[in-house]
């Protein structure tokens, strides 16, 4: 019995630090995300691509969720 989980996603982003994808710093991409916005409109999901981005980030526990929770 296998079971299918489907994830509703509005928006996806790509962090790169050379500034070819939408956003060159994950600070720039989580500012980005709406707030408070419900799982059922999709989530805003931010690929971030292999480098050392040298930045503290800080992300709302209530806005946060990980590919474990899928």
């Amino acid at each position: 019995n296998a079971s299918v989980h489907c994830l509703v996603v509005r928006n996806v982003v790509i962090v790169n630090q050379d500034g070819s994808m939408n956003f060159s710093t994950i600070t720039d991409a989580v500012a980005a995300a709406p707030n408070d916005s419900m799982s059922t409109s999709g989530y805003f999901l931010k690929y971030i691509t292999a480098g050392i981005y040298e930045e503290y980030v800080s992300i709302a526990k209530t806005t946060l969720c990980t590919p474990r929770q899928f």
